[in-house]
């Protein structure tokens, strides 16, 4: 039973009482809520709190680069977690590589999140970009920014792109002008739409005739209830891959040879992650992980989806992280009451693992401790 009928904001208002704040029967203002918000996220994404939480195991797919033996990975990164709507992940639990199978890019736009600079995009004058964002600016030029596109018509599609506005305001437009919106404050828009024609092109564009300037990512058009990209389960030859650690993968006689990867090391670093094989992929060969994700709470009044000993847990930890700025603190019996909290989350969320053998099979010792995960 989890917490999903809470959200943030209601966690926040709980941890805010806790210290008395702002006092009996009164709400908190919309400043400290943000401020509880802010403390809130930093807690949630710490990897010592945030891989106590379930769910937590995603599973994520990438192609192998025949040769290629390094990549990163997170948002952006070679293994690029954007595509699972996940942020770097905090630990690679278990993983394969499997042989005759392929990864379905359901994406329609390529370079959405212009990674790759202008690649795929046709930049009009007043156009560029940088830093992963495509920019406009009227004083320069009044061009347009498009990218053709080929979608099924009368199939519906999710359409989405995040705006920054500097100055003024703009307009999108999509299957031959059928569709179109304007936009005239900052912020992530999103519509779903049937499609009229098989092929087509998006376009983004000045509406007034001078001093527009804004920003554009993240531009998306997927077909409703699909993810970003898919794998067909089941189907293909599967090779088990061992997670090593640094000290292992350090005392590798050979690294980078010709045979298909058995081993992989995981580093977490900033600010995309590493992964390193054994050996040099073949072609036509996918790694497929299950890896343990931070939750991700970005809107104040999203659901929680938290077990009730990681809600109780939080909202201590929140009320402790805040209260100097109030000018107190926990009791003690607050205190041993966030200790107490925090151990039955991590009970809660302890995962035993299922490939370890019983101790008395390994005939080290006629004890065993069930409770260690020794069984």
């Amino acid at each position: 039973m989890g917490n999903y009928d809470k959200t943030a904001r209601q966690l926040l208002i709980d941890a805010l009482r806790l210290i008395n704040e702002p006092g009996k029967g009164m709400m908190p203002s919309d400043g400290d809520l943000d401020d509880a918000f802010t403390a809130f996220q930093d807690i949630i994404t710490s990897e010592g709190v945030g891989k106590c939480f379930r769910p937590g195991i995603r599973t994520h797919f990438f192609n192998l680069n025949s040769s290629q033996y390094l990549y990163t990975y997170g948002p952006g990164g070679d293994f690029d977690t954007d595509n699972f709507f996940d942020e770097m992940p905090v630990r690679v639990e278990s993983a394969y590589i499997r042989t005759g199978d392929t990864i379905t890019d359901n994406e329609l736009i390529t370079n959405s999140k212009f990674n790759n600079g202008s690649n795929s995009w046709t930049l009009g004058a007043g156009w560029s970009v940088l830093n992963g964002e495509a920019l406009f600016d009227q004083s320069v030029g009044d061009g347009t920014l498009t990218q053709a596109y080929t979608w099924v018509a009368s199939t519906v599609y999710i359409i989405k792109f995040d705006i920054t506005i500097d100055t003024g305001e703009g307009q999108f437009t999509a299957d031959g002008g059928a569709f179109n919106t304007t936009f005239s404050s900052s912020g992530s828009y999103e519509f779903e739409y049937t499609a009229t024609t098989a092929s087509s092109s998006v376009q983004f564009e000045s509406l007034n005739g001078s001093g527009d300037a804004f920003r554009v990512d993240n531009v998306s058009i997927i077909e409703k209830n699909k993810y970003p990209v898919e794998l067909t389960l089941n189907r293909g030859s599967d090779y088990p891959v061992k997670c090593m650690d640094q000290t292992t993968y350090n005392q590798l006689h050979s690294k980078g040879d010709g045979a298909r990867p058995d081993k992989l090391l995981y580093s977490r670093s900033y600010p995309l992650g590493e992964v390193k094989f054994n050996n040099q992929p073949g072609t036509g060969e996918i790694i497929i992980m299950d890896v343990t994700t931070l939750p991700v709470v970005t809107s104040i009044d999203q659901s929680l989806p938290f077990h009730p000993n990681s809600y109780r847990y939080l909202r201590y930890a929140v009320a402790d992280e805040i209260s100097p700025e109030y000018g107190k603190s926990l009791s003690q019996r607050q205190v041993r009451k966030m200790s107490l909290a925090k151990n039955d989350m991590l009970k809660g969320n302890k995962r035993i693992n299922m490939l370890r053998s019983d101790s008395a099979i390994l005939n080290r010792s006629s004890r065993f401790n069930i409770n260690s995960g020794d069984y």
